[in-house]
């Protein structure tokens, strides 16, 4: 996605949108996507917007913008192991007809060598070469940061003490209006979802990604067939017409990209069918723009009922704005994301329940199994699926490990620290499973109380 941004600016063809908006609501949408991420490093995520301007409406393009602050926190949170990202609002000056603001993201991380602040804002450039390797990303975000900014007729500069931390600062004009336009946008309600009728393929090799999205295909009265690998899945494709596939990134075998290369050689797939890739990682961003050329829709995993809307209606820009939940993170875990997709229904929400516990129970055996062989990349491919599952329920103790042993897959962690990840993710799975047990036990209670 950085890589077509970037193309579209370069060109010329990327347009801003001139909608009211108010500040507030773009700054807890971020903080929102990104808390989860400070909270599992164990840094605090802080943000500070002044009264005076955050129930202001301003006319703008309020998902460039945040595309921004993304960039700038999502910056700050990788490269901070300790203490704190903070986003700092200030009013510079306000007239009749609109306001200036500072806009600074203040890290306490390792810090930018001088020399190298000049080139930061440079496409493809990382200040180290081996950030690439060890963190991963484009190289393209920052300079996608500045060209926006520049677009909007503002300037960004960064200040850098090496060991110290770093502070991005953004100075941008808006014009003051009177209809908060992207606020009804956001709304729910406004959304109307008319799937009816329509067909959806899910190729994914994890079954409880299935079984949460059944009940809501019902809901929505859509065609709904599973597939759990890359050729019962091209199977069930070449066989009948479908509305929407969606393709995980990581499958047994052939691959979600084999997959999607695959169908796009029917040129008659590519004008009927909306192609959707989802993942649990940020592996996408090392494809080339041809290949994202044939994706109409790319959501992340663990992703919520609005995230499948919004792919599907071609809202996707707009995906993370019902993400709520994530800006107070739940340490044992949260039941919001599976009662939306149960629709309510108890007994529902308890197969739900008890197929994530068998599921990832058996998960927990392979970790041990593979822990005793040393087959660190088989771990961390364990670890990734189980990231979803528990991202799904916030469980931020155990997803907290979980990310470090998918690492696994990349780099070879000391097995000292292997072994610390396993047992704390065993320790708090476990506890999760208990406290889970006990939410049946209260369901099925409930259930049979309500029953005539």
């Amino acid at each position: 996605n950085d890589i077509l941004d970037y193309s579209k600016i370069e060109s010329g063809k990327l347009s801003l949108e001139n909608i009211g908006f108010k500040l507030q609501s773009i700054v807890d949408e971020t903080i929102g996507m990104l808390e989860h991420l400070a909270h599992a490093k164990g840094i605090k995520l802080e943000s500070n917007l002044p009264s005076d301007i955050s129930e202001t409406i301003l006319l703008g393009d309020p998902i460039r913008l945040k595309q921004i602050l993304l960039n700038l926190i999502g910056n700050g949170i990788k490269f901070t192991d300790v203490g704190s990202v903070r986003l700092n609002v200030e009013l510079e000056s306000k007239s009749e007809n609109g306001i200036n603001i500072l806009i600074q993201v203040i890290d306490t991380g390792k810090g930018i060598e001088s020399s190298q602040l000049e080139k930061i804002f440079d496409k493809f450039d990382q200040e180290d070469k081996s950030i690439s390797r060890n963190y991963g990303g484009t190289g393209l975000g920052l300079s996608i940061c500045k060209k926006l900014v520049h677009l909007q007729g503002g300037r960004i500069y960064a200040e850098s003490e090496w060991a110290k931390g770093s502070t991005f600062s953004v100075h941008l004009y808006f014009d003051t209006g009177e209809v908060d336009e992207y606020g009804v946008k956001m709304e729910e309600k406004n959304i109307e979802l008319d799937f009816k009728g329509k067909s959806l393929l899910l190729i994914d090799d994890d079954d409880l990604n299935h079984k949460l999205l059944k009940p809501t295909m019902d809901r929505w009265a859509m065609d709904f067939i599973s597939a759990y690998d890359a050729i019962e899945g091209l199977e069930f494709a070449q066989k009948r017409h479908f509305d929407f596939v969606m393709v995980d990134l990581q499958l047994p075998g052939k691959d979600g990209k084999f997959v999607i290369e695959s169908l796009a050689r029917d040129s008659q797939f590519r004008l009927k069918t909306k192609v959707i890739l989802c993942t649990a990682n940020a592996l996408v961003d090392q494809f080339k723009p041809e290949f994202l050329q044939l994706v109409d829709a790319t959501i992340f995993k663990p992703f919520t009922e609005q995230d499948i809307a919004d792919a599907l209606t071609g809202r996707l820009i707009l995906m993370d704005s019902k993400r709520e939940s994530m800006k107070k993170p739940h340490e044992l875990y949260s039941l919001e994301n599976f009662k939306v997709y149960a629709g309510g229904d108890s007994l529902i929400l308890i197969q739900f329940l008890e197929s994530f516990i068998e599921s990832n129970s058996e998960s927990l055996e392979q970790l041990g199994s593979l822990a005793k062989q040393k087959d660190y990349v088989n771990i961390g491919e364990v670890a990734h699926k189980m990231k979803n599952t528990f991202g799904q329920l916030e469980a931020v103790s155990v997803l907290r490990h979980l990310i470090a042993l998918e690492q696994l897959v990349e780099k070879t962690l000391p097995e000292e620290e292997v072994k610390r990840h396993i047992k704390k993710t065993i320790t708090h799975s476990k506890n999760v499973f208990a406290a889970l047990r006990k939410e049946i036990d209260k369901l099925v209670t409930e259930t049979q109380t309500s029953s005539p």
